[in-house]
């Protein structure tokens, strides 16, 4: 074998095993202390086959991430000049340790359904003091809001992106400037 497949063998072989192990904490967590551990809507047994696709599918989209990762520090600087209508604006904003080549398939997947002015941004480090991000959103927002001639956005967010708008949110010069927040996933009672 090549040494490009051995590459790409060892590099799903460590994707996999990540993804197993975060399955087996959350596993191991539903067995220790079901109470804690409990998924809303209940938790059927689920069939070997399901699992096993959740589990490739969770891998691949793992990798993908990784692979468009570098793409940010392009897509950052190159926004695209967005149409000034009369839809509201969306910005969306990523969660820890990621950066705004996480959230170009909800981005291109809100512009298909006619959401024509979108941006994702991200915030420097990815993994920095919450505290200390939230000037750079409000950056964000005005920049969104100058760009697009709008009075407020929709504001959608990925795991800490929801924790830095409730920061925004705080600010009185900010409050009237966000109409929707979407949060996805975002630890507003703790991670």
């Amino acid at each position: 074998m090549s040494l490009v497949l051995h590459l790409l063998l060892i590099w799903l072989i460590v994707n996999l095993v990540i993804t197993l192990f975060l399955y087996q904490s959350w596993l191991y967590e539903r067995r220790c202390h079901p109470d804690h551990a409990h998924l809303d809507g209940g938790c059927e047994r689920l069939s070997f086959f399901v699992v096993v696709i959740a589990i490739v599918r969770e891998t691949l989209t793992f990798m993908v991430m990784q692979l468009c990762y570098p793409t940010s520090w392009w897509l950052d600087r190159h926004q695209p000049t967005l149409p000034k209508d009369s839809n509201t604006p969306i910005l969306l904003v990523h969660g820890f340790a990621c950066n705004s080549s996480c959230l170009l398939w909800l981005k291109w997947r809100l512009q298909q359904n006619g959401h024509r002015r979108v941006r994702a941004v991200s915030y420097v480090p990815p993994a920095g003091n919450v505290h200390k991000l939230v000037p750079q959103i409000k950056r964000h927002i005005r920049q969104l809001l100058d760009d697009t001639g709008a009075t407020r956005i929709h504001y959608i967010a990925h795991s800490m992106g929801g924790r830095l708008v409730r920061d925004v949110l705080a600010d009185p010069d900010f409050a009237d400037c966000i109409d929707k927040v979407i949060c996805l996933g975002s630890p507003h009672h703790g991670s």
